[in-house]
């Protein structure tokens, strides 16, 4: 049996399933496994629930559990779905859910030290160390992540396999779980985009731990588990980064909300990361444009997609309508494909894509021509797999220019990231490692 359908964390208690306004008294064994599915059994402390058992299991409506671990937590095991009901005697109810909360105390003060835990999915490097806004963020990988690893190729199946210890600053003070859980988790999600793309496959957290230090020794007060969505798996095994600390201490501090809110930066890169989804060649095109769209289009400050203000271009469109109304009646063009033609004078205000995508190059002064030819090159190929269905050439040239795609595309994030002249891994060179230059034939 694969390692991913193993257990990876465990909690049995009693407690209540709660389902509209029922309260069923159970015995619970609910366990996350390590591709982060959560599932479990229920036993029923009385047997006369089994009737409103089966009626939450066809209503397949989100139920609740609440309840005391034997370990003395206080647990909630939430968006629980019935998946078996008992036919013999010896059969547990099954079910899976969505998320666990197990608390044992809220944090004492706000002068100790707090340490939150995340379990990360798809994660091969050294260790890692990132000066955060709010501490230092250690990764590792889990010991005896080997099999995982394996499994994640395998199967493409998203596993825990390694961990990310946030230690708070000092002068962070909070005065609650909740809040150090807000600080943390913007700080994880940042730094996950980042990783993701340098791996690149996608990875994300399933499970949180919290600890605060009390009289020198790290004590668990909180523990969350979450069944999150995973998107698609890739077709390469799992690179591991070997100068992933170099790389986020760059790339880090200059990914900045503001150039998040002007670049959407999030989107692009889940764009790049879906482009290397196990499937057919022309799908991962597609979407490896989308990447590039987004990074074109988003920031106004560097290209527009408008030639002429609003105010000057509406001016235009009326007399370009006033001058073709003689031309429509003399040729006897109708009244519907007049109007289609009017509405379709505004693309007449619309730059280029190969336009835009120069204003781009230009202003972060990325060299091109030793990936493309023409800037025209990637839109057509699109266009043809978009309106036509094909590209008119065989699929080993639609690979070679899906993998200058995905260079150009890597070459643009690295660039608005600042990150040149370090190591990274070459779309061009096998995926080898070599030495980023954003501008290799000194094109600016």
């Amino acid at each position: 049996m694969p390692k991913f359908r193993d257990t990876f964390m465990e909690y049995i208690g009693e407690g209540e399933l709660h389902s509209d306004d029922k309260q069923i008294p159970i015995k619970f064994n609910c366990q996350q496994l390590w591709d982060g599915n959560i599932i479990g059994d229920i036993e029923l402390i009385k047997g006369e629930h089994l009737i409103d058992l089966f009626q939450i299991f066809n209503k397949i409506l989100p139920s609740k559990i609440s309840g005391v671990t034997n370990g003395g937590l206080r647990i909630s095991i939430e968006s629980i779905y019935l998946t078996k009901i008992p036919i013999g005697e010896n059969e547990n109810i099954k079910f899976f859910a969505k998320e666990v909360k197990a608390k044992k105390r809220e944090i004492i003060s706000n002068e100790s030290e707090i340490i939150i835990n995340f379990g990360i999915t798809n994660f091969q490097s050294f260790r890692t160390v990132v000066n955060t806004n709010v501490g230092d963020l250690i990764f590792k990988n889990l010991e005896g992540n080997e099999d995982l690893i394996n499994d994640i190729t395998a199967y493409k199946k998203a596993c825990i396999t390694g961990i990310a210890s946030l230690i708070f600053n000092i002068e962070i003070k909070e005065n609650s779980i909740e809040d150090y859980l807000e600080l943390a988790q913007k700080e994880i999600n940042k730094v996950l985009i980042l990783t993701s793309f340098s791996q690149g496959i996608y990875q994300t957290w399933k499970f949180i731990e919290i600890y605060e230090k009390i009289d020198g020794e790290n004590e668990k007060i909180y523990t969350y588990n979450a069944s999150t969505r995973d998107k698609c798996m890739n077709f390469r095994p799992v690179i591991s980064y070997r100068n992933l600390t170099n790389y986020l201490s760059i790339t880090y501090s200059n990914y900045t909300d503001e150039l998040e809110e002007r670049i959407g930066m999030c989107n692009a890169i889940d764009w790049y990361l879906e482009s290397l989804a196990d499937r057919v060649v022309e799908a991962n095109y597609i979407a490896a444009f989308v990447c590039l769209e987004l990074l074109v289009h988003r920031d106004e400050t560097i290209t527009s997609d408008k030639i002429l203000n609003e105010d000057v271009f509406s001016r235009l469109r009326e007399i370009l309508k006033e001058a073709s109304k003689t031309f429509f009646y003399e040729e006897g063009i109708y009244t519907q494909d007049r109007r289609s033609f009017y509405s379709n004078i505004i693309g007449l205000n619309r730059p280029p894509f190969s336009e835009q995508f120069n204003k781009l190059l230009t202003f972060y002064e990325i060299g091109c021509s030793d990936i493309f030819s023409d800037l025209k090159e990637p839109k057509t190929i699109r266009d043809n797999l978009v309106h036509g269905g094909q590209t008119g050439t065989d699929v080993d040239t639609l690979i070679s220019n899906y993998h200058k795609l995905m260079a150009m595309n890597q070459r643009i994030i690295l660039s608005i990231l600042n990150y040149n002249g370090h190591s990274f891994i070459d779309w061009l060179n096998n995926n080898e490692y070599g030495q980023f230059n954003k501008d290799p034939n000194e094109e600016h």
